[in-house]
């Protein structure tokens, strides 16, 4: 356990971040998967702050880490092949509508995992699962880095 192309994907960009001190938080079935929750996953949810995507992208874009296609904010890691799918802070769960529940800054929204990584906490992800799938569409099915319709 935790030593798939995800997990090393996911340690990978983490390190990264880290190193630059851009603050973030692991989402999605990687961090439910950190609470008990087991949940398969395809590839790594990461809460940025728009500043601190900017910023990755400027030192790492090109450099071992690719956009998924031209002008999104998702990134791809060229090394494990594996998506990472970018949620920013202050955007919106589900359908992207202004709602109470919007992403929140992963500083105050994470604790470590065992191994020190942030990760969005349980309650946050619980708050932020439950305004997806209310409002998603393909009945909650949708992801935060889906583009809006």
């Amino acid at each position: 356990m935790g030593k798939s192309p995800i997990h090393a994907a996911a340690g990978r960009i983490a390190k990264a971040l880290a190193e630059m001190n851009i603050p973030f938080a692991v989402a999605g079935a990687l961090a439910a998967n950190v609470h008990g929750h087991t949940r398969t996953t395809e590839d790594v949810g990461i809460l940025l702050t728009a500043e601190g995507l900017a910023k990755f992208r400027e030192r790492w874009l090109g450099r071992g880490w690719v956009e998924q296609f031209p002008g999104s904010r998702g990134l791809r890691d060229s090394v494990h092949e594996i998506n990472i799918n970018v949620i920013l802070t202050g955007a919106y769960p589900g359908d992207g509508k202004p709602k109470p529940v919007a992403f929140p800054d992963p500083e105050q929204a994470s604790e470590p995992d065992p191994e020190g990584v942030p990760v969005l906490t349980l309650p946050a992800l619980i708050t932020l699962k439950l305004a997806s799938g209310m409002t998603a569409a393909r009945s909650g099915r949708r992801h935060p880095t889906d583009p809006q319709e």
